[in-house]
């Protein structure tokens, strides 16, 4: 354990260091300097980069309560250290206008839902449930995030075209298959009740309506077409062939996506829409 505590100091001061930045961080997403933009974005990225190394190879340190928690208060951390300042400015990095800088935050997003393999050892399993309960909301903020992020610019849209050789559309383009899978991973691993008995309480099929009624809410070409490019993906959280047309989940899984394919006659003419309802 006195390793462990060793590491776990080394950890904390580390974010530390990297919390005392936020101000800088926030300078820098508020930016509009053309001037300045080259210089704005690496100092940027490599906070983000460094923010979510840590924030992924040490997460019990931040997060977990127990002895980590004791270590946190011993560096002089308050308890909102990491569920609530940690994670916003991970949030902030996430928020970045240049896809280069959302991109290194992907990986913890990716994996915050499933790094309970990795406290296991470290932490009691009632920390990782702490954890969860109490990091959901931000969780639930960077995935509405995330969907955004997948829009493709207004000037692109406007072309009513699928291809472009816009630098600005190429970003988005490769970007938004990674927050893609990042959110299938959520997804994925989203909580369920704790006594789901009913399709509607199972987290990813939660998750999958979600989405689906954010598409019957959107009117806009390129949030239609950001939702639809999710979806596209949200296919593997469920595959009708594994499952049994006598279970309930067969049904209500069936019945989400047949409301999904409802929506598409409503859609505007525009090839970006036509090419998200073939895929």
């Amino acid at each position: 354990m006195d390793g462990a505590r060793a590491a776990a100091v080394l950890v904390v001061r580390v974010a530390k260091q990297i919390l005392s930045t936020h101000a800088t961080l926030a300078v820098l997403v508020g930016s509009n300097d053309p001037d300045d933009e080259d210089a704005r974005m690496v100092v940027a990225r490599s906070l983000a980069k460094i923010a979510s190394t840590v924030a992924c190879g040490g997460s019990h340190c931040l997060f977990a309560g127990g002895w980590c928690l004791d270590v946190r208060r011993a560096e002089g951390c308050s308890d909102s250290f990491g569920l609530v300042e940690y994670l916003q400015y991970l949030v902030v990095c996430s928020s970045f206008p240049v896809p280069s800088v959302v991109e290194p935050t992907l990986e913890f997003w990716y994996a915050v839902l499933d790094m309970h393999r990795r406290w296991k050892d470290a932490v009691d399993a009632s920390d990782w449930d702490a954890f969860v309960t109490s990091a959901l909301p931000t969780i639930q903020q960077v995935v509405g995030l995330l969907l955004q992020r997948c829009q493709f610019p207004v000037h692109f849209i406007e072309l009513n075209q699928i291809q472009s050789d816009h630098p600005d559309v190429d970003d988005v383009r490769d970007l938004r298959r990674d927050i893609a899978d990042a959110l299938l991973s959520l997804f994925s691993n989203w909580p369920s009740s704790s006594t789901h008995h009913h399709p509607s309480q199972q987290g990813s099929f939660v998750c999958l309506t979600h989405v689906v009624q954010m598409l019957q809410a959107a009117t806009a070409t390129h949030e239609l077409d950001a939702l639809l490019f999710v979806l596209d993906y949200m296919v593997e959280l469920f595959d009708l062939d594994d499952l049994d047309p006598a279970d309930p989940m067969y049904s209500a899984v069936l019945q989400v996506w047949q409301t999904a394919v409802h929506e598409f006659g409503r859609f505007p003419d525009h090839a970006l829409l036509m090419h998200g309802t073939a895929r």
